[in-house]
Protein backbone atom coordinates (compact mmCIF):
# COMPACT_ATOMS: atom_id res chain seq x y z
CA UNK A 1 0.00 0.00 0.00
CA UNK A 2 1.52 3.20 -1.25
CA UNK A 3 1.35 5.74 1.44
CA UNK A 4 -0.34 9.19 0.50
CA UNK A 5 0.83 12.49 2.44
CA UNK A 6 -2.63 14.39 3.37
CA UNK A 7 -2.09 18.01 3.42
CA UNK A 8 -3.34 19.73 6.76
CA UNK A 9 -5.08 23.10 6.82
CA UNK A 10 -3.49 24.54 9.67
CA UNK A 11 -5.68 27.56 9.03
CA UNK A 12 -8.75 25.65 10.21
CA UNK A 13 -6.94 25.10 13.92
CA UNK A 14 -7.51 26.97 16.85
CA UNK A 15 -4.25 27.31 18.50
CA UNK A 16 -0.75 25.94 18.05
CA UNK A 17 2.19 26.01 20.87
CA UNK A 18 5.24 24.14 21.01
CA UNK A 19 4.56 21.11 23.64
CA UNK A 20 8.02 19.48 23.45
CA UNK A 21 11.27 21.46 22.38
CA UNK A 22 12.66 19.89 19.37
CA UNK A 23 15.24 16.88 18.99
CA UNK A 24 16.79 14.92 16.78
CA UNK A 25 14.99 12.58 15.29
CA UNK A 26 16.61 9.01 15.11
CA UNK A 27 17.28 5.77 13.50
CA UNK A 28 15.86 2.82 16.06
CA UNK A 29 18.18 0.36 13.82
CA UNK A 30 21.12 2.12 13.85
CA UNK A 31 21.28 5.11 16.38
CA UNK A 32 22.27 7.56 13.85
CA UNK A 33 20.62 10.71 13.31
CA UNK A 34 18.10 10.32 9.96
CA UNK A 35 18.05 12.83 6.99
CA UNK A 36 15.43 13.37 4.75
CA UNK A 37 15.62 12.85 0.64
CA UNK A 38 18.30 16.43 0.49
CA UNK A 39 20.49 14.99 3.33
CA UNK A 40 18.89 17.66 5.51
CA UNK A 41 19.12 16.29 9.24
CA UNK A 42 15.55 15.24 10.54
CA UNK A 43 14.22 16.91 14.15
CA UNK A 44 10.97 16.15 15.48
CA UNK A 45 9.05 18.46 17.38
CA UNK A 46 5.89 18.00 20.25
CA UNK A 47 2.80 20.33 18.89
CA UNK A 48 0.04 20.89 20.87
CA UNK A 49 -3.22 21.69 18.79
CA UNK A 50 -6.41 22.97 19.46
CA UNK A 51 -9.49 23.07 17.42
CA UNK A 52 -10.59 26.37 16.27
CA UNK A 53 -13.74 25.81 18.81
CA UNK A 54 -11.24 25.34 21.15
CA UNK A 55 -13.10 22.21 23.07
CA UNK A 56 -10.38 20.04 22.30
CA UNK A 57 -6.87 19.63 22.46
CA UNK A 58 -4.23 16.64 20.86
CA UNK A 59 -0.78 16.46 21.33
CA UNK A 60 1.02 15.55 18.04
CA UNK A 61 4.84 15.07 17.00
CA UNK A 62 6.12 16.62 13.75
CA UNK A 63 9.03 15.38 11.45
CA UNK A 64 10.78 18.37 10.56
CA UNK A 65 14.12 18.53 8.14
CA UNK A 66 16.03 21.40 9.87
CA UNK A 67 17.03 22.63 12.80
CA UNK A 68 13.86 24.55 14.23
CA UNK A 69 15.98 27.15 16.56
CA UNK A 70 15.16 29.06 19.25
CA UNK A 71 11.52 27.23 19.84
CA UNK A 72 11.17 26.25 23.51
CA UNK A 73 7.89 24.57 25.07
CA UNK A 74 4.69 26.91 25.81
CA UNK A 75 5.65 29.41 22.35
CA UNK A 76 3.17 29.90 20.18
CA UNK A 77 4.66 28.18 16.32
CA UNK A 78 3.70 28.87 13.11
CA UNK A 79 3.78 25.43 10.68
CA UNK A 80 4.39 25.38 6.99
CA UNK A 81 3.50 22.57 4.70
CA UNK A 82 2.03 20.28 7.98
CA UNK A 83 1.10 16.98 6.31
CA UNK A 84 -0.50 13.71 7.72
CA UNK A 85 0.55 10.55 6.39
CA UNK A 86 -0.60 7.02 7.55
CA UNK A 87 1.78 3.86 8.19
CA UNK A 88 1.43 0.15 8.99
CA UNK A 89 4.31 -1.67 10.33
CA UNK A 90 3.93 -4.59 12.27
CA UNK A 91 0.59 -5.28 11.77
CA UNK A 92 0.02 -2.07 13.84
CA UNK A 93 -1.72 1.79 11.89
CA UNK A 94 -0.94 5.27 12.81
CA UNK A 95 -0.78 8.58 11.49
CA UNK A 96 2.25 10.26 11.43
CA UNK A 97 2.89 13.84 10.95
CA UNK A 98 5.21 15.97 8.69
CA UNK A 99 6.31 20.15 7.96
CA UNK A 100 8.38 22.18 5.82
CA UNK A 101 9.12 24.07 8.58
CA UNK A 102 8.03 25.08 11.97
CA UNK A 103 8.87 28.65 13.22
CA UNK A 104 7.81 31.04 16.06
CA UNK A 105 5.84 33.90 14.64
CA UNK A 106 7.05 36.79 12.66
CA UNK A 107 10.09 34.09 11.37
CA UNK A 108 12.16 33.28 14.01
CA UNK A 109 13.17 29.51 14.97
CA UNK A 110 13.02 28.82 11.12
CA UNK A 111 15.09 25.58 10.31
CA UNK A 112 18.47 25.53 8.65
Amino acid sequence: MAMQAIPVDVGQLGLVLCAVAPAVKVDRETGKPRTDAEGRQVWTVGLMVTQADGQRASVISVSVPGEPVGLVAGQPVEVAGLVAQQWEMNGRRGLSFRADAITAPGGGGKGR
